[in-house]
């Protein structure tokens, strides 16, 4: 690893377990419908070994009008099968729901604008992604979501 390379961090590593991916449902359900500022929305994912849809609460953060989503640990069930499927669903509070494609962001000024988004959160949120900058920019897998234009009628 390089000098001034993102480092993985196993202290964050657990902290970010905790508190990524034990959040309860139903409390990211009720902020979801209580604070518009926080940006949890839902994603349906089909399932890589299964086919069944998998809905899953996340951060869905807008940055110059495009849409990304990402785990800071990098490995997770919906990580893989984002990867696997190419595209979701999103369902945005007072929209239809959109399907879109998923593309994994390289390390560059992209991917790190999408990483930023998250460190403007509302705390605890946004003050644990900011502690936890570097082992995300290490080891986070971050997604640009587009949506898919219907086919047109003919």
């Amino acid at each position: 690893m390089a000098a001034g390379e993102p480092r993985p961090s196993g202290f964050w590593r657990i902290v970010l377990v905790f508190f990524v991916d034990n959040a309860p449902r139903p409390l990211m359900q009720l902020l979801r419908r209580r604070d518009p500022s926080f940006p949890i929305e839902e994603l349906v994912v089909v399932g890589r070994r299964t086919g069944r849809e998998r809905r899953i609460l996340l951060g869905l953060h807008e940055v110059d009008g495009r849409w990304y989503v990402g785990h800071p640990n990098g490995d997770a069930n919906w990580v893989s099968n984002l990867v696997a499927a190419g595209e979701c669903v999103v369902i945005r509070r007072g929209h239809e729901p959109v399907r879109v494609s998923a593309l994994e962001l390289p390390r560059g000024p992209e991917r790190d604008a999408a990483i930023d988004a998250t460190t403007r959160l509302p705390d605890p949120s946004g003050f644990v992604f900011r502690q936890a900058n570097s082992h995300i920019r290490a080891v986070g897998r971050y997604f640009r979501l587009t949506p898919i234009q219907p086919p047109a009628n003919v």
